[in-house]
């Protein structure tokens, strides 16, 4: 399973990887993206079965990023 976090600081995306990695699934393929067309563009390149995503980033925003992605890859 691909999941991609996306989070504008690198600190939240350092820790939830760590977090989700360390949980025993090693069946999990986390990356992260720092913006909302970060994460298109590696979606883009590769699909994810997950995508996790702050509300509120500079540029686009969470529920923005969702709504293209739900829109791209329905």
């Amino acid at each position: 399973m691909r999941l991609i976090l996306v989070d504008d600081e690198p600190r939240i995306l350092s820790g939830l990887s760590r977090a989700l990695r360390s949980s025993g699934s090693r069946d999990w393929d986390v990356v992260t993206a720092t913006s909302g067309d970060d994460a298109l563009a590696q979606l883009t390149d590769a699909p994810a079965d997950v995508v996790l995503s702050d509300v509120n980033m500079p540029g686009m925003d969470g529920p923005t990023l969702l709504a293209e992605v739900r829109r791209r890859w329905p």
